[in-house]
């Protein structure tokens, strides 16, 4: 526990240091649980933490990642490039999007990168949690489309597409295997006019993701 007005915090290079507010100083060193002397020295102001100019600041889970982290994604996912940002990743399924968006795709499980998944990753509003991350409109009509009923409630998908019911391991269906029957019926799409964004596919495992936000700017994504 820190003293009052105090904060911890991470440097780029992973290393944490400590916010004195009531002095306005920083300090490596971890203060201890009371209030220092009256006259006694405060903590020697440090300058401000520099940003690494040498490698992609990305944010995962709202961690920012260290150089083994860097490592670590950037050998899952070659040869794609890391790409700065502020992301969300469950290392239950592999699933990953930005920060308060949708899924955005699927990268390899199991993944030491970040914080915890939060809650509210995906900005929430349908009362259905997978995994812990209460999923975004998006998600839910694209699971829609592909013959699942997302029924508010807390439900588990595992890395190979099987899913069930939080606290019971037994699984009750597939995501794969409902999506691969999907796409071979034929083109589908689901639009929200409220989010402004389109999702779909055309039946022969092209997907695509497009979304607008209130300032017009448009975002999209796409795989086969």
């Amino acid at each position: 526990m820190l003293p009052p007005g105090w904060e911890a915090a991470v440097a780029p290079n992973g290393r944490t240091y400590y916010i004195d507010h009531n002095t306005r100083t920083t300090t490596w060193e971890r203060p201890v649980d009371a209030p220092p002397a009256y006259g006694a020295t405060s903590s020697v102001p440090l300058a401000p933490m520099p940003m690494s100019t040498t490698q992609p600041q990305v944010v995962i889970n709202r961690v920012l990642l260290n150089q083994a982290s860097l490592q670590r994604l950037q050998t899952a996912i070659h040869p794609n490039p890391v790409t700065p940002g502020n992301y969300w990743y469950d290392p239950v399924c592999g699933a990953w999007g930005m920060m308060g968006g949708p899924c955005l795709g699927i990268m390899p499980a199991g993944l030491a990168l970040g914080g915890p998944l939060p809650p509210d990753a995906s900005g929430g509003g349908t009362g259905v949690f997978i995994n812990g991350r209460e999923i975004h409109p998006v998600d839910k009509a694209g699971l829609q489309s592909i013959g699942i009923t997302a029924i508010p409630g807390r439900w588990w998908v595992a890395a190979n597409g099987a899913f069930g019911l939080e606290g019971v391991p037994i699984p009750m269906g597939n995501l794969r295997e409902n999506a691969q029957r999907a796409n071979n019926s034929g083109p589908w799409s689901v639009h929200s006019r409220t989010f402004g964004t389109h999702v779909g596919g055309d039946g022969q495992g092209f997907l695509y993701f497009e979304s607008r936000d209130h300032h017009g700017h448009s975002s999209s994504w796409s795989s086969s």
